[in-house]
C-alpha cells in the first residue's frame, strides 16, 4: 500500500473517531429538566386569569416554530393551556407566531418586531388580552399612548429586558414574568410545590413596582 493510501486510511480513521466521540459526548449530555418550564406555564396561567378577572379570550404570542421541535416552549405552552382550563373562563382564542430572521433577533434583543405587533392588534382588536411568550416590542410613543387607554390587558413572559418597569408603571403592561439571574454558587432549598419551583427561577413584576409570588 503506497503512502497516499495510508494517508487516506488515516484520515478516515480520524473522522470516524471524531464522529464516535461526538456521539458519546452527546449521549452523555444531561436531560432537560422540564419542571421549571412547566411551573412557568402553570403560574403564568394563574396570573393571567387574575389580570383578566377570570374571564375573557386571549391571544398567545410565541416565536414562530422552526423546522425542529422546541420542547422547552412546548412544555411551557402545554402547562399554560392545561392550567388555564382550571382558572375561571379564560380561553385561548388564537396563537400568533412571530417570525424573525437573525438580524431582527439581534436588533430587537429577541423582542417582537413593531410591525408584527401592529399586525397583531389589527388582526385581534377585540380580545381581552395578549400574552407574550417572548420579549415585548420597543414601541413608538404614539403606540404606547394608544395602549395606555386600551382595554386589552398585556402580559409578557420573557428574559428581563430594559424598560419593563416603566411599561408597568405607565399602564402599558399589566404584568411581567421574567427569568431570574442566579449566581452559580447559590443553592436554593428543595422545591416542594409548583410555586416553589417557579419562585426559584422566575420573578413577577407588577404595576405597583413590587415583585410578587
Amino acid at each position: 500500500m503506497n503512502g497516499k493510501s495510508w494517508a487516506q486510511l488515516g484520515l478516515v480513521a480520524v473522522l470516524l473517531a471524531a464522529a464516535g466521540a461526538m456521539f458519546f459526548r452527546s449521549s452523555d449530555q444531561p436531560r432537560i429538566d422540564f419542571n421549571p418550564y412547566r411551573a412557568l406555564g402553570t403560574v403564568a396561567a394563574e396570573e393571567v386569569s387574575k389580570v383578566l378577572g377570570g374571564q375573557g379570550r386571549i391571544v398567545v404570542v410565541i416565536p414562530a416554530p422552526g423546522p425542529d421541535p422546541d420542547p422547552v416552549m412546548e412544555s411551557q405552552l402545554d402547562a399554560f393551556q392545561a392550567a388555564l382550563k382550571t382558572q375561571g373562563n379564560v380561553e385561548v382564542a388564537a396563537t400568533f407566531p412571530v417570525s424573525m430572521d437573525p438580524f431582527q433577533r439581534m436588533s430587537t434583543g429577541g423582542a417582537m418586531p413593531v410591525d408584527q405587533f401592529l399586525g397583531l392588534r389589527k388582526q385581534h382588536p377585540d380580545k381581552a388580552g395578549y400574552v407574550f411568550f417572548m420579549g415585548f416590542p420597543m414601541l413608538p410613543p404614539s403606540e404606547m399612548d394608544a395602549l395606555k387607554g386600551s382595554p386589552i390587558k398585556l402580559v409578557v413572559i420573557s428574559a428581563p429586558l430594559p424598560g419593563y418597569d416603566v411599561l408597568l408603571q405607565e399602564g402599558v403592561l399589566q404584568l411581567a414574568i421574567i427569568s431570574k439571574t442566579v449566581a452559580a454558587d447559590d443553592a436554593p432549598p428543595p422545591a416542594t410545590t409548583t410555586r416553589d419551583i417557579f419562585n426559584q427561577e422566575y420573578l413577577i413584576l407588577r404595576p405597583e413596582g413590587a415583585a410578587g409570588h
